[in-house]
């Protein structure tokens, strides 16, 4: 396998909005090839804060962001799904101006709003993303929808359901983002689960059971690299796990129990050696 490691910024952070610039310098400095940037408001977002730090370091970026209620392209007010397309656009030419290598996430529902999901939401929805298609075809730019466990969302909580919307829009710019905390909780069989997904899974987030450091808890990672091993995947795999109790990303991820690490970064420096290890043995695998 030839994949490029990664790091959530927001792994390193105990809120949200903090200033990215140092957790960039610091994953620089760990050894990850690539930083996975949270834009949180798109429409906010300052591009050229982070430019120069991002040139100087030479990591490849990743974007992520997520769509509110005030944004929801699967709404059944027209107004609103427009509102939430457009909203898309922003995310996707900051994302561009970033030179990210494709934006991923909850694009498709309101994180953690838990709405009611009828079919003609999902009409809307398959409707809303064939519209954001026609802008990723004309600016050649890829997006990949994040499946989230069921406490955190509705509407693509496994790869079944992933596929069956990618089906239905037809798209070969939007495709599946799979992030193992989340297939954890929701896939029968996550290795049955990978293999199914095959070359539509063009993300990969790597996160414990418990949302902390990997390597530290019950999800079977070796398995995990021999079955992307086996659908060729050679994309970045991103380290995203949270251990902080002390500022709004605790709470919102429901992170209530002290860690063993004492700073986000050791959790961080933990993760990427574990993940490298990873990696070398995947690369020989079969």
């Amino acid at each position: 396998m030839s994949n490029k490691t990664s790091i959530h910024l927001s792994s390193f952070c105990d809120n949200w909005n903090e200033n990215l610039e140092k957790h960039i310098l610091k994953a620089a400095e760990i050894g990850f090839d690539a930083v996975e940037m949270p834009l949180f408001d798109a429409r906010t977002f300052e591009v050229k804060k982070y430019l120069k730090v991002l040139k100087d370091t030479n990591l490849l970026v990743t974007t992520g962001n997520a769509i509110s209620c005030e944004t929801d392209i699967a709404s059944t007010n027209k107004a609103i799904r427009q509102k939430g397309i457009e909203y898309l656009k922003i995310a996707i030419d900051k994302s561009l101006r970033l030179n990210s290598q494709c934006l991923n996430g909850v694009l498709y529902e309101p994180w953690g709003a838990l709405d009611t999901y009828t079919i003609e939401n999902r009409k809307f929805l398959v409707q809303s993303l064939n519209q954001v298609d026609e802008y990723l075809n004309q600016v050649n730019f890829k997006i990949n929808l994040e499946l989230i466990n069921r406490y955190e969302g509705n509407r693509l909580n496994n790869v079944s359901q992933g596929l069956s919307i990618l089906n239905e829009v037809n798209s070969e710019n939007i495709n599946l983002h799979i992030d193992t905390f989340h297939m954890n909780i929701e896939e029968s069989n996550i290795i049955e689960s990978i293999k199914k997904g095959g070359d539509r899974i063009k993300y990969v987030h790597f996160s414990e059971n418990n949302r902390s450091a990997i390597g530290t808890g019950s999800i079977d990672f070796i398995k995990i690299i021999e079955a992307l091993n086996s659908i060729n995947y050679q994309g970045i795999i991103s380290i995203e796990s949270f251990i902080s109790t002390k500022g709004d990303i605790g709470k919102q991820v429901k992170i209530w129990n002290e860690s063993l690490f004492k700073s986000n970064i050791q959790m961080v420096e933990f993760s990427y050696k574990y993940l490298k290890q990873l990696l070398k043995r995947g690369k020989y695998a079969n």
